[in-house]
């Protein structure tokens, strides 16, 4: 059995040959002694690098920047919410004992608190805006809306913008 193993490769080592001659003889040999040498070792190293792993340490690095924008927007989003329900108008209540938010304060609180609780993205690059404060009286509740930007892949991509929303509702108990 070996020695017809043996003439198995020699006949594959003569095709071999003869695939080899045939490339040596074409004008492209420089090309593919280069490619498939041990110099050209660095062009399919390269390769893969710039298929591969920069797309992938681009993920690895924006995926979470993406997620932390995002509950960092709806931390201000629930903020702005909670800050505007609790400006009950009291003195309406008292009075006429409906409950409702003071018309001039509840949007200016809102604001304020999303605009505290997103200071330090602004700082770090990131767009924060709060994109509205909308009252519903019928179920007593105050809802904001708001949304940030983030640039992914090393700033090679359009921004990527994330939406966000709160509600929160208000009530008074006579005891």
């Amino acid at each position: 059995m070996s020695l017809q193993r043996a003439e198995i490769r020699g006949q594959r080592s003569a095709k071999g040959d003869q695939v080899a001659d045939s490339v040596l003889t074409s004008d492209l040999w420089p090309l593919t002694r280069w490619l498939f040498g041990r110099r050209g070792d660095m062009v399919w190293n390269a390769l893969v690098i710039v298929t591969v792993l920069l797309p992938l340490s681009g993920l690895a690095i924006d995926v979470p920047r993406y997620f932390a924008l995002r509950s960092r927007l709806q931390i201000a989003a629930d903020a702005g919410a909670e800050a505007a329900a609790r400006t009950v108008d009291i003195r309406h209540y008292i009075n006429t004992g409906e409950t409702r938010l003071e018309p001039d304060r509840y949007a200016g609180e809102a604001a304020w608190a999303f605009e505290t609780a997103v200071a330090d993205l602004r700082a770090r690059g990131y767009t924060a805006t709060l994109d509205g404060v909308d009252l519903d009286e019928s179920t007593d509740a105050v809802a904001t809306r708001a949304s940030g930007t983030i640039r992914l892949f090393y700033n090679l991509t359009p921004p990527v913008t994330v939406h966000v929303g709160a509600t929160s509702w208000y009530r008074m108990i006579r005891e």
